[in-house]
């Protein structure tokens, strides 16, 4: 192979360079790392603040690890190796002063283009900081560095400097960002040698040493991405040392490809030259070296296909052939493979059982296959849908109860399925409008402004005056409800403060230079269990506008500067409703066995009778949110349809009592006076029960331990209303009250087929 070769050449120039002592003089090499990605599934690079891929087809590198910044903020990378020489290697730290051990690997190395803010480096370092680290590397505990400062003008720069990060007297090399290049480290107990070569040209650019106490411990490579079009290319990565007896390593087995019900694995050669031994045929215990059960060849690696589950075997041998590893084995596992099992997150939710279904599905089974998405519906009354094909990371729109069966599949091999039960419909109790904010929303730990916003928000779709009214939060310090405007607690900022734009929206603001953003949580106040949030904003860092679902009782965190948060929509499960009739006199008592919501309910409103005042009147006091069950209400208005809520807070006080059930109802006596709303010779209102009687089912009656003013037969309780609608109930229906000819009971509810008893018709009381 070509990659093969290239490295030859290279090796053959290090050892021209740098005179390391001959093979013979030393023993055998003896490789501890290798890695060329050529079997690799994935790149062994790991970006927490950046991205790392793996590169395949190249026509003279294969396959290689690229790593490159996430944003302009985002831009570490590292390669963990752990590695130490002196540990299970039968060498001690006396052996650096004599051999060491050489690090070899291709690169290619390019720097950022951020006017003031690219800083680039390269790390091969010994211990120290956490390696996911996305500032400058500050420490001297390295065997190996190139770096470059901050860039002063928007353009890349092909000046590194060798094992210097202050960029100051170090010895310089020039890379061509679009060249590779060959790196060899040769470490001893006082120093380190390098030398960088040019491949395309086979040309020495540097070389040099670096001294050092002694470095047997390598922690892996590190690599600050230079902002912008900071990157690098990062491949043949060879850590070996020469023995002083010849011995050959054992190679190594790596799963490839599943081809149908059978396997196949890479088998690796780490040793230079000599033969790779290998079974074809699984066996219950390993055959002996030598023995007409191993297959021969002389490649550095080999694809074998295993048909057969069981244990492989594998052994190699140098160059004389008499040198041999330790036999190595492999468990493999044939036949029919079950991909795991997809999982979804709700990614919008809406009125009903409207809602949006992510759906991803991982393959680490099958290494090169894409994963194929696909889902059945069953309408809850209905037959089975036709399949449905779905990318992976796909949704589902759903608007309808159902079921919905999901599958993964992969080179004809498919998942476990996952059913997602679209069985709960949603309804949207609150609107958190952040746009329609003013003044009187905010508490004294709200200052207002105004001034230009950052210069993004002046410009675009989501433009803010220079000259708009905003209030920020003035004491960063604050933490708690306190801090909380119109149903949500803010916490945990930083930088600066949050500003709420009149009319716009709450913006995370700009924090420059001194910081690479702000982020703050979210709290809706008073959430419950089973509630679900829906974030929605714009996010002018590129992404445009956003909606987020997650459970409303989790705080939501808001990242970056420029994002702005507009509305909070929470949804709670639609648990039904229940009709609440009004008579055409336009009141009724009302009472129901589920709690109930009256926040969003239209043309009608609900009281409770708070309290009795000295002069004998009963003070109502109108519902504004949700009630629980058994409880005894008065309504006022139209008839309407009331959300049913899963619990609700019980009013602090309350005279009237529910009569879920029909419910015997006693005359009144000391200690318990009891009134009836009727349709009486004094209008609309509570009257004394004079006799015995019963309330129906689903209404109420007054109760209370003291008799009332005006409670004769023929006066009603005066009521006084705490919102201001009204003084007191003495109206009579008009309806009831003209000559139409209809019959109402002393409720003044209209009745259709009316027997025996007391009746108002034509405005007049008549006995049937």
């Amino acid at each position: 192979m070509r990659k093969s070769t290239k490295k030859v050449l290279v090796l053959a120039l290090g050892a021209l360079i740098l005179a390391p002592q001959s093979m013979s003089a030393q023993g055998s090499k003896r490789t501890l790392k290798s890695e060329n990605y050529e079997s690799a599934t994935a790149s062994d690079w790991t970006c927490p603040n950046g991205n790392a891929v793996l590169k395949t087809g190249d026509a003279v590198y294969g396959n290689y690890a690229q790593c490159y910044p996430s944003g302009n903020g985002n831009r570490s990378c590292y390669k963990s190796v752990t590695y130490d020489y002196t540990a299970g290697t039968g060498f001690t730290t006396a052996d650096m002063g004599t051999s060491g051990y050489n690090i070899e690997f291709d690169m290619v190395q390019v720097s950022g283009n951020v006017a003031n803010r690219s800083v680039s480096q390269f790390v091969v370092p010994t211990s120290g900081p956490n390696l996911a680290t996305n500032t400058t590397y500050a420490g001297t505990d390295y065997i190996f560095a190139l770096s470059q400062p901050q860039r002063t003008a928007s353009s890349t720069s092909t000046t590194w400097y060798i094992n210097d990060l202050t960029n100051a007297t170090g010895q310089t090399v020039n890379l061509d960002g679009s060249k590779w290049y060959h790196v060899k480290l040769v470490v001893t107990a006082e120093s380190v040698g390098y030398t960088i070569t040019d491949n395309a040209t086979s040309e020495q650019v540097a070389q040099g040493a670096l001294a050092v106490s002694s470095l047997p411990t390598i922690t892996g490579f590190w690599n600050l991405l230079g902002r912008g079009s900071g990157k690098i290319n990062f491949d043949n990565l060879d850590i070996y040392d020469y023995t002083a007896t010849a011995t050959a390593s054992a190679p190594t087995f790596t799963l490839k490809a599943v081809n149908g019900e059978s396997r196949t694995y890479t088998v690796t050669n780490p040793n230079a030259g000599g033969t790779l031994y290998y079974t074809t045929v699984p066996a219950d215990e390993a055959p002996a070296t030598g023995d007409a059960a191993y297959t021969a060849v002389t490649d550095a690696a080999k694809d074998v296909i295993f048909t057969q589950s069981g244990t492989y075997y594998a052994y190699a041998a140098l160059e004389d052939n008499v040198t041999v590893s330790t036999v190595v084995s492999a468990e493999v596992t044939t036949g029919a493979i079950t991909l795991p099992t997809p999982v979804y997150v709700i990614s919008n939710l809406k009125a009903g059982y409207e809602k949006s279904y992510k759906v991803t599905a991982s393959n680490d089974v099958l290494l090169a296959p894409t994963v194929s998405l696909q889902y059945v519906f069953t309408p809850e009354s209905g037959p089975v849908q036709a399949p449905v094909s779905l990318d992976n990371g796909g949704t589902i729109a759903s608007t309808e109860a159902g079921e919905y069966v999901i599958t993964a599949s992969a080179d004809g091999y498919t998942s476990s399925s996952v059913t997602i039960t679209n069985d709960k419909a949603y309804r949207q109790t609150r609107t958190i409008d952040f746009t329609a904010f003013t003044a009187d929303d905010f508490t004294e730990i709200w200052t207002e402004a105004t001034g230009a916003p950052r210069d993004k928000w002046t410009t675009g779709d989501a433009a803010i005056p220079a000259d708009a009214t905003y209030y920020k939060l003035n004491d960063p310090a604050a933490e708690s409800a306190a801090t909380a405007v119109e149903g949500i607690t803010i916490s945990n900022y930083t930088q600066r403060q949050p500003h709420v734009y009149i009319g716009f929206g709450l913006l995370t603001p700009y924090e420059p230079l001194s910081g690479s953003g702000n982020y703050m949580n979210f709290t809706v106040n008073d959430a419950t269990e089973g509630q679900y949030a829906v974030y929605e904003g714009w996010n002018n860092y590129g992404s445009g506008t956003f909606t987020t679902v997650q459970e409303a009782t989790a705080p939501f965190g808001l990242y970056r500067y420029d994002t702005m948060l507009k509305t909070i929509k929470l949804y709670s499960e639609d648990l039904g409703s229940v009709d609440a009739t009004i008579t055409p006199a336009g009141y009724a008592t009302f009472s129901s066995s589920h709690a109930l919501d009256f926040s969003g309910v239209t043309g009608l409103k609900a009281y409770v009778a708070s309290s009795v005042t000295a002069e004998g009147a009963v003070v109502m006091t109108r519902v504004e949110g949700a009630v629980p069950a058994n409880t005894g209400l008065l309504l006022k208005g139209a008839s309407a349809i009331i959300p049913v809520v899963a619990t609700a807070t019980a009013p602090a006080a309350n005279f009237l009592v529910a009569t879920v059930t029909e419910t015997p109802v006693a005359a009144s006596a000391d200690g318990a006076y009891n009134y009836m709303l009727a349709n009486g010779d004094n209008g609309i209102g509570f009257y004394k029960v004079e006799t015995a009687t019963t309330s129906a089912a689903g209404k109420a009656y007054l109760q209370t331990a003291t008799a009332l003013g005006e409670t004769s037969g023929t006066k009603t309780v005066k009521m006084i209303f705490s919102d201001g609608t009204a003084t007191g109930i003495s109206e009579i229906n008009s309806a009831a009250a003209a000559g139409d000819g209809v019959y109402y009971n002393l409720n003044g509810m209209r009745v259709q087929n009316p027997t025996k008893g007391l009746y108002i018709l034509n405005g007049k009381k008549m006995m049937k």
